[in-house]
């Protein structure tokens, strides 16, 4: 802004004073056309100006309820423009403006208050509806709600390591295993972490398969971990890459599938199957030892069965076939005999042969 003043000699004198740049601009299509809501309240709360943009998400003219995030009615010494006039402080909120149609505008509220030379004190609110950002995230919290419910209920031991191996996720049943939380571990290298803490070797194996996942590749092998209760479980464990669009390695999964049952199952068949063949080698050599007890006596049944087959001795009732019989039974003593062939009877029942 210039100004001239004129002197008695002919001269002038011009002043010069800084001008606001916006001096002379009418404020109200500026506010018009700004994109997101704005308001302004006089010192009781009433609204004394709004843009086009507020008067849409308010109603036109209409006076919502406004609620919180819980749906509950919000008390308006809630409301943050209140709070901004009762504190003097600025205030940021979430709010919902539920329409009398039943539409509900959610709304990021930012109030100020402000000291105006001429209006005296206001409290100007700048709001932007956020329905579609609240709306992303409670699909978020949704999903993530479904992730945890598999992540954590699932009876394998999960988790989740960044490229490098320290642990990010750990589901319940590998925390509960051992006893820990998962504040208690986050953050630590996996090898270092009371599953592996236990044998060096195995810290060891895993430091090498962590290292083979990082390059790409899935790593299988069998481990132990320690419970919290004093036990060892044996461990069918896997390392897993995930990677990013470009082939990049960004997380590791590591799967462990308590098998300790299945390793008793196959001790306790392996030494039923020893048991079993050690009894199929005793069988064997009593039937052994039986046929070479039996074997003479019977040679002789069958040489006196074919000598009278044949009539050696001529018709049978010649009295040599009685002076055979009585050598033959003084060779084989009846209760000999009998004896033999109970012991047979006896085998062949124990061994299922009759």
């Amino acid at each position: 802004h210039a100004s001239r003043r004129d002197l008695p000699d002919g001269n002038a004198v011009l002043s010069f004073q800084p001008t606001n740049a916006m001096a002379g601009w009418p404020h109200t299509p500026i506010l018009e056309a700004i994109e997101g809501g704005i308001t302004i309240r006089d010192d009781c709360g009433h609204i004394i100006a709004s843009n086009a943009a507020a008067r849409q998400l308010m109603g036109h003219g209409t006076t919502p309820d406004y609620i919180s995030r819980d749906g509950r009615k919000l008390p308006q010494c809630e409301h943050p423009a209140f709070i901004a006039l009762s504190t003097g402080m600025p205030v940021d909120a979430i709010i919902g403006a539920r329409l009398p149609d039943g539409t509900v505008h959610w709304l990021q509220v930012h109030s100020v208050p402000v000291h105006h030379p001429e209006a005296g004190r206001v409290v100007v609110s700048s709001f932007t509806e956020i329905g579609t950002l609240l709306e992303t995230q409670r699909r978020l919290d949704e999903s993530q709600l479904r992730f945890r419910a598999i992540f954590d209920q699932t009876f394998e031991f999960i988790g989740l390591l960044d490229a490098d191996g320290k642990l990010i996720e750990a589901n319940s049943t590998a925390l509960a295993f051992i006893g820990k939380t998962l504040d208690d571990v986050v953050g630590q290298p996996f090898a270092d972490t009371p599953w592996w803490t236990h044998s060096p070797a195995d810290q060891a194996t895993l430091r090498d398969g962590i290292a083979a996942a990082a390059s790409g590749r899935f790593v299988r092998f069998e481990t132990t971990h320690p419970g919290a209760d004093g036990t060892v479980a044996t461990v069918d464990f896997s390392l897993k890459p995930v990677m990013d669009d470009a082939g990049k390695v960004v997380f590791i999964i590591p799967e462990g599938r308590d098998i300790t049952h299945l390793k008793r199952a196959e001790q306790e068949l392996r030494e039923a199957t020893r048991l079993a063949e050690a009894a199929n080698r005793a069988k064997s050599a009593f039937l052994a030892t039986m046929s070479h007890e039996l074997r003479t006596p019977l040679n002789a049944v069958l040489g006196f069965t074919r000598l009278m087959d044949d009539e050696l001795f001529g018709p049978i009732g010649v009295p040599k076939y009685i002076i055979s019989t009585v050598a033959f039974s003084a060779l084989i003593p009846p209760d000999r005999l009998a004896a033999d062939v109970q012991m047979i009877l006896w085998a062949g029942g124990l061994y299922g042969l009759n």
